[in-house]
């Protein structure tokens, strides 16, 4: 998966593979609609569904030597984000909560992000959580602010 774009074809149920060079080179049908990706590792995806007419309290990988799409894990809220982190799955919660499981699919702890109100979306990279948050205004438009924290969540680093 290294030269593909994976891409999350909301209004088609799908997951859609496309080539560097902007070429489609699969096209996978999903249980529901997926609202965020993740690569887990060469093989596996991590995602996010966001669909109000099926259980949106899971998250499900997507095996991409099989083909096969497998229920993963339960979240205790509706997962929006979702990260990977070594074997650590992150997913967000839309109560700005994180869930930090096994790649097998087991909570293993859980963190709150009290200083930030409304996540849209959650990166790591080189060890550290990327948050975005976006900040409304009177007037109707949207900032976009970007917090950088340990992996526990805990201390903000600064960009």
């Amino acid at each position: 998966m290294n030269k593909d774009f994976l891409i999350a074809d909301f209004n088609s149920y799908g997951l859609i593979v496309q080539n560097m060079d902007g070429t489609r080179e699969d096209r996978f049908n999903l249980s529901s609609k997926p609202f965020n990706l993740t690569v887990i590792d060469k093989e596996h995806v991590g995602i996010t569904y966001s669909d109000n007419n099926v259980s949106t309290d899971r998250i499900g990988i997507f095996d991409m030597v099989t083909k096969v799409e497998e229920k993963f894990g339960k979240c205790t809220l509706t997962p929006e984000g979702i990260a990977c982190n070594n074997d650590d799955v992150y997913v967000l919660s839309m109560d700005n909560r994180l869930e930090v499981m096994r790649k097998e699919g087991n909570i293993v702890r859980t963190i709150s992000l009290p200083n930030i109100k409304r996540v849209s979306t959650l990166i790591i990279e080189d060890g550290k959580l990327f948050i975005g948050e976006p900040m409304f205004h009177a007037r109707g438009s949207v900032t976009p602010s970007i917090n950088c924290l340990d992996l526990d969540g805990k201390t903000n680093l600064g960009i």
